[in-house]
């Protein structure tokens, strides 16, 4: 049966309050071809309006291709919410606002094309051009799953503006970490670097322990260690996210050796003097990156090494791990908070936290570091 466009579907109330029934058109390919439906969902009109204009998309007879606008507000935000942490979210919206949204908000997913797209991105910075083009190729995956595309454009390989300045890279190897290691004691933000450094930690996420998130252990071989708990991060402003980078990112890092006595030592020191934060100026409250970061420039200093970004402290952590003391890079992307591509990586391989600490210390063993003899 035919219908319009204005009869395609009705939001109306329901009869108990603060519902609402959605009539629609559908072809459910349950076997009873393209009928009327009937959906009831708890909301306003306006939410209604919402779910009916999503049920549009997917299910009406002439399936308009939508804008990439609506593909944004109807699937990829409320995904993205659903996922990510608010700072990822934040750096997301900002290139929807100022680039994504004045060019293509109101173009039909069907009408991007390559050429222009690769004429848009020309006219950006390069990171710019790279944040950009990885949100738009977020949204244009939604209609490719819905087949109302048969490809998303964005897939394929453009040329990105060249480089301006480019963001430090380099990172510290094992001597200059130790020396940065002794160098930060006593440093309200020694924690921070230590769990950075020697805990594989983004810079949020060493900012944000509590003291009752360290645990103490001892490792297989002897070795005092603890286990720190990763289940938050510090924002640019200084506010607590309960949503990591990613949904992986949840997980107990492990120190062993000296970096886990500091770090033992400072959650004592905190519990005496009855502050929260593993991290604590005194204040009672987390300290915001931009102040961590001051701290690290004056720590560098210290170590008389060059100084490097603060997010590269987990770089180096990596870096070192592996090529310097051979431990086995599956091992360090789980003890990263990576999930691998792998069948094992997603289903099987689970250590346990008693298991990495063992594995770090082993290495650690093996250099002859922190009083061990070292392993022939």
């Amino acid at each position: 049966m035919a219908q319009s466009r204005n009869s395609w579907g009705s939001n109306n109330p329901a009869r108990r309050k603060g519902y609402r029934t959605l009539r629609y058109w559908a072809d459910e390919h349950d076997g009873r071809g393209y009928m009327r439906h009937c959906k009831t969902i708890k909301g306003t009109k306006r939410d209604g309006d919402a779910e009916l204009a999503k049920l549009r998309m997917t299910h009406s007879s002439d399936r308009p291709a939508p804008t990439v606008q609506e593909c944004y507000e109807t699937w990829f935000v409320p995904d993205a919410e659903s996922r990510l942490s608010k700072q990822t979210l934040k750096v997301y919206r900002s290139a929807w606002n100022a680039h994504i949204r004045p060019r293509w908000a109101d173009c039909p997913v069907t009408g991007i094309k390559p050429l222009d797209v690769q004429e848009w991105l020309l006219t950006k910075t390069k990171s710019q051009a790279e944040i950009s083009s990885k949100v738009l190729a977020g949204i244009l995956d939604y209609p490719v799953m819905y087949e109302m595309l048969d490809r998303n454009p964005m897939r394929i390989k453009y040329r990105m503006p060249t480089a301006g300045e480019q963001r430090d890279k380099s990172v510290y190897d094992l001597k200059e970490s130790l020396a940065i290691l002794r160098a930060a004691n006593g440093s309200y933000a020694e924690s921070a670097i230590i769990l950075g450094l020697f805990g594989s930690c983004r810079v949020g996420e060493s900012i944000a322990p509590l003291v009752e998130d360290v645990e103490p252990m001892t490792a297989g071989n002897g070795m005092p260690g603890c286990s720190v708990l990763i289940s938050k991060q510090v924002d640019k402003l200084g506010e607590v996210e309960d949503m990591l980078k990613t949904k992986w990112s949840e997980r107990h890092i492990v120190l062993a050796g000296e970096p886990a006595l500091r770090v033992l030592q400072i959650a004592d020191e905190r519990r005496a003097e009855s502050l929260p934060w593993l991290c604590d100026d005194g204040t009672g409250q987390p300290v915001p990156p931009r102040y961590v970061t001051a701290e690290w420039r004056r720590v560098a200093e210290s170590a008389e090494v060059e100084y490097h970004i603060l997010r590269n402290l987990r770089n180096s952590w990596r870096t070192y791990m592996e090529w310097e003391l051979g431990v086995d890079a599956a091992k360090l992307e789980t003890l990263m908070g990576h999930k691998g591509d792998t069948v094992t990586a997603k289903h099987y391989n689970r250590p346990s936290v008693q298991m990495l600490l063992d594995a770090v210390a082993e290495a650690y063993a093996r250099a002859g570091l922190f009083g061990c003899v070292r392993a022939k």
